[in-house]
């Protein structure tokens, strides 16, 4: 049976999620690298990002991670910052900067021209999720292009942000995922 990837995300990928994290004591990290050996720590854009757990840092270059889990976007480098969206889990972030422990990101996605425009979709007309955006990361989008669906007139952008996000619970195939979502089918 093949899933489409916004039924993954939509129920399969949380109650993966949640199980992971009720079952560990290790970060969401660890326990992504516990089920899985290719999740692992990285090096991205020049930043090292280490294992919490063993302080080793495997020296990889990627600029493509996946989310693991909802991660909230800062529109500064600080953690201690003012929350200004939320990264959805399985969501692709491309870095493009770091600064001591967080990752400068930049996500693509379409939202409709005449909502608020507050979240980011994979694809136009289709409600699959993969970020929520507000106050500076909203205000400072790039419109990439404009369509209108066909089936239903309404008119989306495509668009173009960045944020700021923390170094844990992203990783940099979403591959073990969907193995762990397949081996792991209720």
């Amino acid at each position: 049976m093949q899933v489409s990837w916004g039924q993954f995300r939509k129920h399969t990928l949380p109650a993966m999620i949640l199980l992971l994290s009720t079952h560990t004591q290790a970060s969401p990290l660890m326990q992504y690298t516990a089920v899985s050996s290719d999740l692992r720590t990285l090096s991205t854009s020049g930043c090292t990002i280490t294992e919490p757990s063993s302080a080793k840092s495997i020296k990889e270059k990627a600029s493509l991670l996946y989310s693991l889990a909802e991660k909230p976007l800062f529109s500064t480098p600080s953690a201690n910052g003012t929350v200004q969206g939320k990264l959805l889990p399985a969501s692709d972030v491309l870095v493009i900067a770091c600064d001591k422990e967080m990752l400068k990101v930049q996500l693509t996605g379409w939202i409709e021209k005449t909502g608020k425009g507050e979240v980011l979709s994979q694809q136009m007309g289709n409600r699959t999720f993969t970020a929520t955006i507000q106050g500076d990361i909203k205000n400072k989008k790039q419109i990439l292009d404009e369509k209108v669906d066909h089936n239903t007139k309404i008119a989306w952008q495509y668009v173009s942000v960045q944020a700021w996000v923390t170094k844990d619970n992203l990783a940099e195939s979403i591959q073990p995922i969907w193995r762990f979502s397949t081996d792991n089918t209720i």
